[in-house]
């Protein structure tokens, strides 16, 4: 097949099956309005491996709080490193609004995220 021949088409594809599948799947059931209770649950010790594991459980729950749309476009671009064009292709959706959503779900995530900006910014001292 000529349009599976280059890698990063393969993937491409392959996350457009992936993301139409969900897509079914949200429509069947609430997956993304419900919190998966295991993923959450952490045995803390006072480690720095604990410490970072408690940071990924955080942007881990707060990718859960986003719209569906937005947590997409995170999940694509900012995760797996899609471009603007590959996201817009295998969601079939203008690229500005792939962008604005994106911009969005950032802006949402560090709102959710503000814990760790106040901790950064304190650690770095005044300016």
């Amino acid at each position: 097949m000529p349009g599976l021949q280059h890698e990063r088409n393969i993937r491409a594809w392959l996350f457009k099956i992936l993301v139409n599948t969900l897509k079914d799947h949200i429509r069947h059931t609430q997956f993304w309005d419900t919190l998966d209770r295991a993923d959450e649950q952490l045995e803390m010790t006072v480690d720095p491996e604990s410490l970072s594991q408690a940071a990924v459980q955080d942007v881990r729950k707060a990718l859960t709080q986003l719209t569906p749309a937005h947590r997409v476009m995170v999940v694509l671009i900012d995760i797996e490193e899609f471009t603007l064009v590959e996201a817009a292709e295998m969601l079939r959706i203008p690229i500005g609004t792939v962008a604005s959503r994106l911009a969005r779900a950032r802006l949402e995530l560090r709102q959710l995220l503000q814990v760790y900006q106040s901790k950064s910014s304190q650690s770095r001292g005044p300016s």
